[in-house]
């Protein structure tokens, strides 16, 4: 098959990402918990291991993975208050502040993002794209279904500019 490059300049693509993220309970509490108070210290890192287990496990990522995986790092609570709640709770998109052509990619069985979230993010985006719904598609799309993402990553960007 040959590609012929499309006359665009930029683009984005938004992989499992909300408009805002209300998580599912217990995760949204423990969330708001270590976001706005000094626990880090005190929490264990087996509780966080567990609870990112528990949700972000799938089909194709188990959960004794996620949790041997995440045990590996030291002071696991500590390095999800400054390394990943940020990205939650400061994630604040707005209208037209993205004025390029974008994709959305969410999967079906996201534990985390679910399609409504992804759908409201695509509504934000004056110049998106369809959004592109991963059927049995988890939050860890781009291993765990990296086809179907590759398959809407090419028919994105090679009908750019038609």
């Amino acid at each position: 098959m040959h590609y012929r490059r499309k006359s665009c300049s930029a683009s984005v693509v938004f992989i499992s990402l909300s408009d805002a993220y209300g998580l599912p309970q217990p995760l949204q509490f423990f969330s708001t918990m270590l976001w706005n108070f000094p626990i880090e210290e005190f929490v264990p890192s087996w509780f966080v291991a567990l609870l990112l287990g528990y949700y972000l496990r799938g089909r194709g990522i188990r959960f004794n993975w996620i949790v041997n995986y995440a045990l590996q790092f030291e002071n696991l609570p500590k390095l999800v208050k400054y390394n990943i709640l940020p990205n939650l709770f400061a994630h604040k998109p707005r209208y037209s502040e993205v004025t390029v052509p974008c994709l959305v990619i969410c999967g079906d069985d996201d534990r985390v993002v679910s399609v409504k979230q992804a759908r409201r993010l695509t509504r934000l985006l004056p110049m998106a794209e369809e959004i592109a719904i991963i059927s049995r598609g988890e939050h860890f799309l781009c291993y765990v279904n990296a086809s179907e993402v590759n398959h809407a990553l090419l028919h994105f960007y090679f009908s750019l500019g038609s």
